[in-house]
């Protein structure tokens, strides 16, 4: 595993379309061609979940697992449910010497480096103290990085050089601008710092970019040059990284990404060009980072791109008012990759925002309400595959659609209160294809509905009141066919139901508080059946089998569940089975009539028996 850091950044490297739901389920192959920017739905941390302060200049994982945020008003560290802040007090000692935090690093010893705006402290795990470096002063740190083979810190000021501190020895050594003295640093204003797989140090100044010679007596200057279309784009330097390659990418103030060649010192450049959207999104690059997969990512002043090496063109993520998945702002200060995958974006004015690439393993289909063959605004709440390879998506709001899985159109089937012959309800919370190539619909408020494809007629299950036998809540959550082909509906306050297809009748199991080998509750989540024959299912605290009309409760950690699934070696798909005759194909009678039903002057009559 190797460490890697992006300018301010650290990282720790670690068939068909019916894949392209919003809630994605089936693994998609990586296009071998440049494709359409694919979507990235981001979740944030700012204030409103205790961030300290929305300006995040950086980002890193250390040893024990935490993530810690570099803001303009306090270091944050990040648990995965809350944040500790560490700023500074005047009448501490122990607290940092600037709430101003621009850089944090981790040394071999997992002590972690935190340089502010005031010098340089340390965090150390064992005590959870910071401690002041003095020797340092009060100097404006910029940047930080540490070179294992050496146990050095290197110390990038705002207006001293560069500062080498020998960690076992505690000795510093200044590398600063000298008039006079060509092989010495560029400009004292340093703002990025990068050690690469030969362990030389780079430096990127306000004057231009700086490589430490080998004998440490001076460095090698990379500047513009008007005469050479192949040096360094722009002299001021904000952030630099190495890829697999071994090459070198440097972001600057104006000039956009340049990509050095180590080898011969020649650059490649990377611009915003308005009249080509797929450039650069802008000029101004803050942040650069090759994920574990070799992605490039460039944090700009007008978003995050992702660089498509192939075609030397980018993919642009910004930010979108109307998308709360979207970038929380679109200037891009920091970059990082925690061991997990995750990719960490630090902006200046919407704190943090991450994202797992693995979902990039799935596919993805936004909601497009305002297209007829897309998918609605609703909120997806459950799939079901036909025997004829269609899949159906509910959701909570939009009704319920059928996905066309070679163009990944969508057809709708919704809810019209002036039509007897539409969808019974918007609100599906459960589907399930039985043995029969029945599609079942569980509603939130208008029961059980049964699309037949033996006879293409549609038929509603709902409470009454008057009839025990009736199904027992009209909110139907969860739905799952046992080996025996009968039908377990989880219930929204009515517990579980029983039903037999044939019949028509409800079997119920509801919670009794008198009687502990009853259901634990009467919300019930998700149900799975065992090898024995057992059906489970989940409440808050608790795991219930039914067998024989009889519930067996055994506890569980914590809740709540929303899902279940069964390890044993008989497992089966949940709604599948295989050693059935295959039903005859789904009639599209009634699929057309639910579909015409939604359309003015061309409905048809549903059958209803």
């Amino acid at each position: 595993m190797t460490s890697m850091k992006s300018g301010n950044m650290k990282l720790k490297i670690s068939s068909r379309v019916v894949a392209t739901l919003a809630l994605s389920i089936l693994a998609l192959p990586a296009p071998a061609m440049a494709a359409p920017t694919r979507p990235i739905r981001f979740d944030r941390l700012s204030l409103e979940q205790g961030l300290s302060q929305s300006a995040v200049m950086d980002v890193l994982q250390d040893g024990r697992g935490y993530i810690w945020l570099a803001t303009e008003d306090g270091l944050n560290r990040y648990d995965g449910t809350g944040f500790k802040v560490y700023k500074h007090d005047v009448a501490d000692a122990s607290s940092l010497p600037d709430s101003f935090v621009w850089d944090v690093e981790e040394d071999s010893a997992g002590i972690l480096w935190i340089g502010t705006r005031s010098g340089l402290a340390s965090w150390d795990p064992a005590t959870d103290r910071i401690v002041r470096q003095e020797s340092i002063g009060g100097r404006h740190i910029r940047a930080l990085r540490h070179s294992k083979k050496d146990n050095v810190l290197w110390i990038g000021t705002r207006d001293s050089g560069v500062l080498r501190y020998d960690l076992a020895t505690r000795q510093l050594k200044p590398f600063a601008h000298e008039a006079g003295n060509p092989a010495s640093l560029l400009d004292d204003r340093v703002y990025a710092l990068f050690v690469d797989a030969q362990n030389r140090l780079w430096v990127g100044t306000e004057g231009g970019l700086d490589r430490l010679n080998e004998d440490g007596k001076g460095f090698t200057h990379f500047v513009p040059s008007a005469a050479d279309p192949a040096s360094l784009g722009d002299a001021k330097v904000r952030a630099l990284a190495g890829d697999s390659t071994g090459a070198l990418w440097v972001g600057t103030s104006a000039g956009g990404l340049d990509r050095m060649d180590v080898e011969s010192g020649r650059f490649e450049h990377f611009r915003h060009d308005p009249a080509e959207p797929t450039s650069l999104a802008h000029d101004q690059v803050r942040a650069i980072l090759q994920d574990a997969d070799g992605r490039l990512w460039v944090g700009t002043s007008g978003g995050l791109d992702l660089l498509d090496a192939a075609h030397g063109t980018f993919a642009h993520y910004g930010q979108d008012p109307r998308n709360p998945t979207s970038l929380a702002d679109a200037h891009v200060l920091s970059l990082a990759q925690d061991r997990g995958g995750v990719l960490w974006v630090g902006t200046r004015m919407g704190g943090v925002n991450k994202w797992n690439p693995l979902s990039w393993q799935f596919g993805h289909v936004a909601p497009e309400p305002d297209n007829v063959k897309g998918l609605g605004n609703g909120a997806v709440t459950s799939f079901s595959e036909d025997r004829a390879g269609r899949l159906w998506v509910g959701t909570y709001g939009a009704g319920l659609y059928e996905m066309d899985r070679l163009s990944g159109e969508m057809t709708a089937y919704r809810h019209d209160p002036n039509s007897k012959h539409s969808l019974d309800s918007d609100d599906v919370m459960a589907l399930l294809h039985d043995h029969r190539g029945d599609l079942w619909i569980g509603t939130q408020n208008a029961g059980l509905v049964r699309l037949s494809a033996a006879i293409g007629s549609i038929k509603s299950y709902r409470n009454d009141p008057k009839n025990p036998q009736s199904l027992s809540a009209n909110g139907v959550t969860t739905i799952f066919e046992d080996r025996d082909g009968r039908l377990w509906l989880g219930t929204y306050g009515g517990g579980l139901d029983r039903f037999d297809p044939e019949t028509g009748r409800f079997t119920h199991f509801r919670y009794d508080p008198k009687n502990p080998a009853s259901l634990s509750g009467d919300r019930i989540a998700a149900m799975a059946e065992a090898p024995d024959g057992r059906i489970c299912r989940p409440a808050a605290l608790r795991r219930r089998a039914v067998r024989a009309g009889r519930a067996l409760g055994r506890n569980i950690d914590r809740g709540p569940v929303r899902r279940l699934a069964h390890g044993g070696s008989r497992r089966q798909p949940l709604g599948r089975h295989p050693q059935r005759p295959q039903p005859p194909a789904c009639r599209r009678e009634v699929l057309r009539d639910l579909r015409d039903a939604q359309r003015p002057g061309q409905r048809r009559r549903l059958r209803r028996p």
